[in-house]
C-alpha cells in the first residue's frame, strides 16, 4: 500500500494513484489537487482526523476555539483541559495520552513539514455581538468524489486511507 500513516497521503503522486485499476489520469489529477486542498484544513479539522479516542468533531472545535494552535494544545496540562466547560476527565486524558507519545509528536512533526496548516479558524464579534469568520479554512477530510453528482459515491479521507492502503 501507499499509505502507511497520515502524512503519507502528502507523498502520493498522481502517477502512483493512476497506475491503480480503474483510476485515470484526470481521477488522479483531482484526487492530488483535493490531497494539495486538504492541507489548509485547520486545526479543528486535523484533530478530528486525528482519530484521537474519545475526541469528536464537537470537541474538536471546542479544542481549536480555545488554544488557537496545535502548539498550544499540545502545552495543555490535564487541569486545564478539565476546565473547558462540557470536558470531562476521560478527554482529558485521552489528549494528554496522545500527545505525551512520541509516535503522536513525530506525526505532528510531519504534518508540520507538509504544510499542513494547524491553525484554528479565526472570529471576532461585532458591536452586535454576531461571530464574522475572518478566515476560513478548507475542511481537513479529504471529500473525493468520482462523480460528484452522487453523493454516496464520495471517499471520507479515512475511505481514501483504507482504499490506498489496500492497493
Amino acid at each position: 500500500g501507499f499509505i502507511k500513516s497520515q502524512p503519507d497521503i502528502y507523498e502520493i503522486s498522481a502517477q502512483d494513484i493512476a497506475s491503480i485499476e480503474r483510476m485515470g489520469t484526470r481521477s488522479a489529477n483531482n484526487l492530488i489537487a483535493a490531497i494539495e486542498k486538504s492541507k489548509s484544513a485547520g486545526l479543528s479539522r486535523v484533530l478530528y482526523a486525528l482519530g484521537i479516542r474519545n475526541i469528536g468533531q464537537k470537541t474538536a472545535d471546542i479544542l481549536a476555539e480555545k488554544y488557537g494552535d496545535i502548539d498550544s494544545l499540545m502545552e495543555a496540562d490535564f487541569e486545564d483541559l478539565c476546565s473547558i466547560e462540557g470536558f470531562g476527565e476521560v478527554m482529558a486524558k485521552s489528549l494528554v495520552d496522545y500527545f505525551s507519545l512520541e509516535q503522536s509528536k513525530n506525526l505532528i512533526a510531519r504534518l508540520n513539514g507538509y504544510g499542513v496548516d494547524m491553525t484554528a479558524e479565526i472570529k471576532e464579534k461585532t458591536d452586535e455581538g454576531i461571530v464574522v469568520e475572518v478566515e476560513s479554512l478548507s475542511p481537513f477530510v479529504i471529500a473525493y468524489s468520482k462523480n460528484i453528482e452522487e453523493e454516496e459515491d464520495k471517499f471520507t479521507w479515512a475511505d481514501l486511507f483504507n482504499w490506498l492502503e489496500d492497493h
